[in-house]
């Protein structure tokens, strides 16, 4: 073979095989599995798990405390700021949720307020506790306090006389000093649907009984 010729076969070979290469990425792209790896879920809207619209209802079967039964309806939203009405037999209670592009936080509550009033323009903050934090994948972590929050599932069933909800996540919440554990399950478009006190032997359940979604 002439020197001319061999290194016209070597600058093909070279050109066919970054062809195959570039092919080869443009086959999988970024957001595609590698062989033998699972692929990364898209991430969602927090609340996708926790829709607040305004006339949102969920309503929750109680077991194991009186106080386990119970009922949360959204009245007013403003922005990112959202005021539930939550009901059970001791009382009512007006809640207030922040809504950001990553997490939704709790950051007011009162007691006895029995009022159908919009007070987002005028309460003043008394807490600020994270209970939904992106991403929704198993391991994030996030602490308020001594509590702190872990996804421990990302694709649980749960069943509830509401009916039955797939690709739920399951949020394990432990507290310091305490052996007590309360896990926490959302279903997709749906909001929470199920949540576990435990404590050694004892167990309090909330459940969901109904829910009406705007």
């Amino acid at each position: 073979m002439g020197l001319k010729k061999g290194f016209r076969v070597l600058t093909l070979l070279i050109v066919l095989g970054c062809l195959m290469v570039s092919l080869g990425c443009l086959r999988r792209s970024p957001e595609q599995a590698r062989p033998g790896q699972k692929a990364p879920a898209k991430e969602v809207a927090v609340e996708t798990y926790l829709p607040l619209k305004q006339g949102n209802f969920w309503d929750y079967r109680g077991e194991g405390n009186e106080y386990a039964e119970y009922d949360d309806r959204v009245l007013f939203r403003e922005g990112n700021l959202v005021q539930l009405k939550r009901a059970n037999p001791g009382t009512t209670l007006a809640v207030i949720y922040e809504v950001k592009e990553d997490s939704i936080t709790k950051v007011y509550t009162e007691e006895e307020f029995y009022e159908e009033r919009n007070i987002l323009a005028s309460f003043k903050e008394n807490q600020r506790e994270i209970i939904l934090k992106r991403p929704f994948t198993l391991g994030t972590t996030w602490t308020v306090g001594e509590r702190t929050y872990e996804i421990i599932e990302t694709n649980a069933t749960v069943n509830t006389p509401a009916g039955s909800f797939k690709d739920c996540i399951k949020i394990r919440s432990t507290f310091k000093d305490s052996d007590h554990q309360i896990f926490q399950f959302y279903a997709p478009e749906v909001g929470m649907v199920k949540s576990e006190f435990r404590a050694g032997e004892a167990l309090v359940v909330s459940d969901l009984k109904e829910y009406k979604l705007q």
